[in-house]
């Protein structure tokens, strides 16, 4: 979809030096994809050789957790917010199978994804991969412009004890109307015993149209490390910890 000014900031918009397929915003630098993907695009081909998709996003992973883990003895804020927050329940959107979330401890976890039946099918896979053998529901989901999480989701949040939503890999999927209103309802949901954990691309460092994420299915919006945190901060939330690592960033907020 072609904008005439920045959805998110309403600055200018031009086409991307770096990849003309998608529009530059002069001031915020998000991108945007100008021919999005259809979701059935998108989700086409991940599952035809997923035993080796999940051994290496295993690898991934562990190597992630050991670098933000930091050097033996030196535990960083993320060390200590994954050892020490115990969750009742961490609620995965968009999240597919819960591969960053297992590393998390919780009482159980709850995936809402579009293909929540296609992933429940292969969930002991994943297990086996990831020595994961928390609690998994899957709930049907979809996230549309008339979709509010906070509604469906947030709002039946207990307050009472320490709940973690996760959004891995997810944001860059969605339009940014889609993504805005995710960050009102999130907004709405605030609280001392919510966390939020995103993690997805940082087009920061973008500098060839060869770029992995540039060439991810689906991937139709995204936002540089510093925009994102800035857009949470104007929506009043506090950053625990935010990094960026290889091609992505975290940011774990509440």
């Amino acid at each position: 979809m072609v904008y005439e000014r920045c959805p998110l900031c309403r600055g200018t918009l031009e086409i991307c030096s770096v990849n003309e397929g998608y529009q530059r915003c002069r001031d915020c630098n998000t991108q945007y994809k100008v021919q999005a993907d259809s979701k059935e695009e998108a989700a086409a081909g991940y599952f035809k050789e997923i035993d080796s998709t999940l051994r290496n996003d295993k690898r991934h992973y562990d190597i992630l957790l050991k670098e933000l883990y930091g050097e033996p003895g030196e535990q960083t804020d993320f060390g200590r917010f994954v050892t020490e927050m115990k969750f009742a329940t961490i609620y995965s959107i968009g999240g597919g199978f819960p591969k960053f979330e297992s590393y998390f401890t919780a009482n159980e976890i709850k995936v809402y994804d579009l293909a929540a039946e296609e992933y429940n099918s292969k969930i002991a896979l994943f297990r086996s991969t990831f020595g994961c053998f928390t609690d998994i529901s899957y709930h049907t989901y979809n996230l549309d412009e008339d979709t509010s999480i906070y509604e469906d989701i947030l709002s039946g949040i207990d307050s009472g004890s320490p709940n973690l939503v996760t959004f891995i890999h997810l944001w860059e999927h969605l339009s940014p109307v889609v993504f805005s209103n995710m960050l009102d309802d999130m907004r709405k949901a605030r609280s001392d015993n919510l966390y939020y954990v995103v993690y997805q691309p940082n087009v920061s460092v973008a500098r060839h149209k060869s770029w992995c994420h540039y060439g991810g299915k689906g991937h139709i919006t995204l936002v540089p490390y510093d925009t994102m945190l800035k857009l949470l901060k104007i929506h009043e939330f506090k950053i625990i910890y935010s990094a960026q690592y290889s091609d992505d960033m975290l940011i774990i907020y509440y």
